[in-house]
């Protein structure tokens, strides 16, 4: 006997690796893919800093169309700005539990919502 121990990776071995991580590599390329062509897609707009903030625009939407049929007027170009100064450095929680606090409610089809969520709900629609 030699004593020669053979502890080093094979060329099988490193090849069959090689070719497993090309094949996950290669799966979650697809996935991401997939991903990127089911999920919805909006035009852009310059609002598009608040408007990612909605969990569910499809839904804001509704929303924001039942706000938008009881105010007067919706102004995206002042409504903006508004909503980007509450937000300064705050997340839509914050500043949502902060006019909760204020007590600064909208009503809309009988349910009584954040002030500043209801905007970025109308903002939303209005973009639509």
């Amino acid at each position: 006997m030699s004593g020669h121990r053979d502890t080093g990776v094979t060329r099988r071995r490193a090849l069959a690796g090689a070719a497993a991580g090309l094949g996950l590599a290669a799966a979650g390329a697809a996935a991401w893919e997939l991903f990127r062509r089911i999920r919805p897609h909006y035009r852009q707009t310059q609002y598009d800093d608040l408007l990612s903030l909605l969990p569910d625009r499809d839904e804001a939407i509704v929303v924001g169309n039942v706000v938008r049929n009881k105010a007067e007027q919706i102004e995206p170009w002042r409504i903006a700005p508004a909503l980007r100064e509450r937000l300064n450095g705050h997340t839509l929680e914050e500043v949502a539990m902060r006019d909760v606090a204020e007590a600064r409610l909208v009503e809309a089809a009988g349910w009584l919502m954040p002030e500043s969520v209801a905007l970025l709900c109308a903002l939303a629609a209005e973009m639509e």
